[in-house]
């Protein structure tokens, strides 16, 4: 059974389910596809060859709606004792294999309420992908024109999606998150690992895909993408990529893409509550905007500033920032690359008269101040990124926003 997304996001087939396997010893170790959301404290399964908790590459959990019984999350993670290590995916779904509609509110990919002490760490493996999905059925797109079959997300049929891109209604729908409102003995997280390859992919109002809530005494060092490479890794209004609502005490790096799209939308937000010691570093791009998207193309976002004035308000919401600091950063903010790529086409032009002058003939850089090519501040800019690597945008932001907000 094939299954097509909100916003016809790649196809994923899913297999059909089984059973988790059992043994004797209380912790896991997936290595097939399973339909029963698993914790460190109660499930009857034995731990992987190295003592850990493992959900393996091989491995799946697939859940019809909210999960059951185990605080909304497919992976509970309710005791300290062994490293836990996700590698696999990671999918809560609003329809069953039978294509039948299930009901999906709340829903946590993993979620940590338990101590994990300096010797434990959570890892967010290289071939983890965790999906919190808003699937349709094959009608989604009967006619094949690339729109929802329906009027109500597309009413002047100009091939843009209104309002949010999320259905209707707010859930708690949240990747992975560190709880703090559970009162563990110590408060004690040291490090939390999500490796370059791994994904967070959510559809939901209010939904975040990394929400640390608890101190770490450790690093939070996080390259999982929030982003599918498509059309965004969350779609909702008021969602957020990554929200730190607790100390850090060594750093948070990020090195995977984010991208959030919807009104009030934030890439990444550090609240005034949050004090991260070893400062922060931003090696990724990370895009917020409340615009809406053709469907047809991975576009980045719209820059609808030379649009009809007259043009569908539904279409064009204000979003976020794509950084936004309210809290310390005692160690500093590194961004390794460049704040809003987007500028005019007489900006572009006269940054590359500038970079063709730079350089003579022998592409030996020569001296130009004094002549005529610098005349603005902009242009003045000698350690101006050349790559696109890392990249901080955003489209349409409200009033008082910006790319990159600093209040703290």
């Amino acid at each position: 059974m094939v299954f097509k997304s909100r916003l016809l996001r790649t196809a994923i087939a899913m297999p059909l389910l089984t059973a988790l396997p059992l043994a004797s010893a209380g912790a896991f170790d997936i290595r097939e596809t399973g339909n029963t959301p698993v914790n460190t404290s109660g499930t009857v399964a034995d731990v992987n060859e190295d003592g850990n908790h493992e959900l393996a590459q091989s491995g799946a959990i697939v859940i019809d709606g909210t999960p059951q019984n185990n605080d909304d999350a497919a992976i509970l993670v309710d005791s300290a004792g062994q490293n836990i290590i996700i590698n696999g995916d990671i999918t809560v779904r609003d329809r069953n294999a039978d294509d039948n509609a299930v009901t999906l509110t709340d829903a946590i990919g993993v979620k940590v309420t338990a101590d994990l002490p300096p010797t434990i760490t959570l890892r967010i493996g290289s071939q983890a992908n965790i999906r919190i999905d808003e699937v349709r059925g094959p009608n989604y797109d009967g006619d094949n024109n690339g729109l929802p079959d329906d009027n109500d997300v597309d009413r002047d049929g100009d091939g843009i999606i209104e309002n949010s891109p999320a259905l209707a209604g707010t859930n708690t729908r949240i990747g992975l998150w560190l709880d703090g409102a559970t009162n563990p003995s110590n408060n004690n997280v040291e490090n939390i690992i999500g490796e370059l390859g791994s994904t967070i992919i959510i559809d939901g109002n209010g939904a975040r895909g990394a929400q640390i809530d608890r101190a770490l005494t450790g690093n939070f060092d996080f390259s999982t993408a929030i982003h599918n490479g498509q059309y965004g890794g969350i779609l909702g209004d008021n969602a957020v990529g990554v929200e730190i609502n607790a100390d850090i005490g060594g750093y948070y790096r990020q090195r995977g893409n984010i991208d959030v799209r919807g009104e009030n939308s934030i890439g990444i937000e550090i609240d005034s509550s949050a004090t991260i010691n070893g400062g922060m570093m931003i090696d990724s791009n990370v895009n917020a905007t409340g615009y809406s998207t053709y469907f047809s193309a991975p576009v980045h976002g719209r820059d609808e500033s030379e649009e009809d004035a007259a043009i569908n308000t539904a279409e064009r919401r204000r979003g976020g920032a794509a950084v936004d600091i309210a809290g310390d950063l005692d160690g500093g903010l590194i961004i390794g690359g460049r704040v809003n790529r987007i500028g005019t086409q007489a900006e572009q032009d006269a940054l590359g008269v500038i970079d063709d002058t730079r350089r003579d003939d022998n592409n030996d850089l020569v001296d130009i101040s004094g002549g005529t090519e610098q005349s603005l501040p902009g242009h003045f800019d000698n350690n101006r990124p050349t790559s696109n690597a890392v990249l901080l945008t955003s489209h349409g932001e409200d009033d008082g926003d910006a790319t990159l907000k600093i209040t703290g």
